[in-house]
Order: C-alpha cells, then sequence, then structure tokens
C-alpha cells in the first residue's frame, strides 16, 4: 500500500517506521530540512512541507497515495487557532484526490471537562463538544471537514512512551487536582491502532484511543518519580476538580483491540 504521512513528528515518524518494516511505500513530511535525512534513514521518502495555511513545498506524490494520514496537532498557543488549524486540514484535503482514503489523529480535548458536581463522568465519542479549549474547539471544526471525507478519526488521549513519561515536567512543582483520575495512551497503541486502521480499511468511523485503566494523577506521578529518580510533585488543595474518564469501548468492539499498555502506572521506568 501507498501511504502518505503529512506530519512526521513523534507519532508519525514512529508509524511510518513500522509501516516501511510492513513492506509499504511510505512518503512523509516534515517542516524543517533537519529531520529529512532521520526519515530516509528509516525508509521513508521524505519532504519538506508547510501548511501556512496554504501548502508551501513540493509534495511529490504524497497526496496520490492509496490512503493518507494526518498528523497535524493545533498550536495551542496561537491566537488564531479556532480558524487557522482548520484552514489547514481543508487546505491538506483541497489536494487529496477523492479517491485516497484518510486518517486523522485528533486528541480527547474535544470533550469538556464539565463541572466538579459531575467529576469523573465517562465520555464517549457521542459526547464531544461543550465548554471545550480553543484547540479542543478547532479540532471539531476540522473533524466536521473530515467527515465530509468519511476520513477515520482517532481521539488520542494523553500520549506517553520512551521519551515522554507521565508527569516528568512536575517533579517538585506544586500540583493541584491529585484525585483526578488520567486519561492516557501509550505511543505504541496508537501505532498499533492506525496500523489497523490502515490495513484493514476501516473508513468513516470516529474512535477513542486511551487506556482503559486511570489512576490519579496523585498515584501516576508519584509512582513515576519514584521510579526515575525525580523529586515527586507537592499535591495541593483544590485535590478535587472536574474531570473526565474516556471510554474507548468503540475501538474494542470495532477492531476487536486489546491495548498492549492498559494501564499507564504499570509503565512507570
Amino acid at each position: 500500500m501507498r501511504i502518505g504521512i503529512l506530519g512526521c513528528g513523534w507519532v508519525g515518524a514512529a508509524l511510518g517506521r513500522v509501516l516501511v518494516a510492513r513492506g509499504h511505500a511510505v512518503t512523509g513530511t516534515v517542516t524543517t530540512p533537519d529531520g529529512l535525512a532521520a526519515l530516509e534513514a528509516a525508509g521513508i521518502r521524505a519532504v519538506q512541507l508547510v501548511l501556512t495555511p496554504a501548502l508551501v513545498g513540493d509534495p511529490a506524490d504524497l497526496f496520490e497515495a492509496d490512503a493518507l494520514v494526518l498528523t497535524l496537532p493545533p498550536k495551542r498557543r496561537a491566537d488564531d487557532v479556532r480558524t487557522r488549524y482548520p484552514a489547514q486540514i481543508a487546505e491538506a484535503l483541497r489536494h487529496t484526490p477523492a479517491t485516497t482514503h484518510v486518517l486523522f489523529t485528533g486528541s480527547t480535548s474535544v470533550y469538556a471537562d464539565g463541572t466538579l458536581e459531575a467529576r469523573g463522568r465517562e465520555v464517549r465519542e457521542a459526547d464531544a463538544g461543550g465548554a471545550v479549549s480553543a484547540s479542543g474547539a478547532a479540532l471539531l471544526a476540522a473533524e466536521a471537514l473530515l467527515r465530509e471525507r468519511r476520513a477515520t478519526v482517532l481521539r488520542l488521549a494523553g500520549l506517553y512512551g520512551y521519551d515522554r513519561q507521565p508527569g516528568q515536567r512536575l517533579a517538585g512543582r506544586e500540583v493541584t487536582g491529585g484525585d483526578a483520575r488520567v486519561n492516557l495512551v501509550h505511543r505504541d497503541d496508537v501505532v498499533a491502532v492506525m496500523t489497523r486502521v490502515l490495513e484493514e480499511g476501516l473508513w468513516g468511523e470516529t474512535l477513542n484511543v486511551c487506556a482503559p485503566l486511570h489512576p490519579t494523577r496523585r498515584a501516576l506521578y508519584t509512582r513515576y518519580a519514584a521510579r526515575s529518580g525525580l523529586p515527586p510533585p507537592r499535591f495541593v488543595p483544590p485535590h478535587a476538580v472536574p474531570f473526565k474518564v474516556v471510554r474507548s469501548d468503540k475501538l474494542a468492539q470495532t477492531l476487536g483491540y486489546r491495548f498492549i499498555h492498559p494501564d499507564p502506572s504499570a509503565d512507570a521506568p
């Protein structure tokens, strides 16, 4: 299969390496010349491309693939993220033939945390919207465009694994919401699910991708700190804050998928 990956960052490059190993022809993009050599060394045909939101650069045959993977997260701090990000996705789709299938990595930030009284509410694919962040709203707008193309949308929980460990930036810092439960997913599971979608031709679906177990921030971050030799965060009030629990039941039902890393706390180094 010929597969294009628009956005070979932490997830996209890992997916590309797996797909190449499985015999697929992969073209991937980076935004600067620095990343070209690493992709080529992994057997990925590398092109430099930027969406400003207009497309800048030579895409080669990126868009003429059997499937196009869009792994372009919105820039959370951008003032114009609500309009700029959907425009970037629209530009990518404008260059994509109708015969090319599309796989999009979104985020569980499309679900609102809710209220303190309703903390811990379970959310599924039909529960998106409400009081979400600017980047969450941008993702919802992008999803609406993708739905018209029968794209498959994977709403990813917080990413971890390898050089990204939960709470590593919180070592020794004051942290609220120690009783809130986390929604995380290991990169191995993300890549495995994406590979299954591409190879099995699962199109027109929206699926949450989140580990089925949800330890509290206090338990998870303390455990990682202890095993990493880092000072643990200092948990301060308020300990009870609004939070959601993302369910991936539909993923299990649709793909029969079993998580490689079902419990984020079990992966502490």
